[in-house]
């Protein structure tokens, strides 16, 4: 009569610590990293990683030479024409 009924299943629990990767449609990388003992409701961190080859793509296509921000790629921060034109990224 012990065996009546469904079978026990062995579940394991979630695990507590995990990191998740998607990579988003304009082709970076989204990494969530979770933590369920610190904060149970979303993740700790969320960090995009660019892809190397997109980092000199110039920002704005639609506005003027003068008015677009340029990718410097020595530390990842837009600068204007006349800055761009002095770096020679232009």
């Amino acid at each position: 009569m012990e065996n009546r009924g469904r079978p026990k299943l062995d579940v394991k629990p979630p695990p507590k610590k995990y990191t998740q990767r998607f990579k988003d449609w304009e082709g970076k990388w989204v990494v969530w990293k979770w933590d369920k003992t610190k904060f149970a409701n979303g993740p700790i961190s969320v960090e995009v990683e660019y892809p190397k080859e997109k980092l000199n793509k110039v920002l704005d296509q639609d506005l003027p030479k003068t008015q677009r921000k340029y990718l410097n790629p020595k530390n990842n921060k837009y600068v204007g024409y006349q800055r761009a034109k002095q770096l020679g990224l232009i």
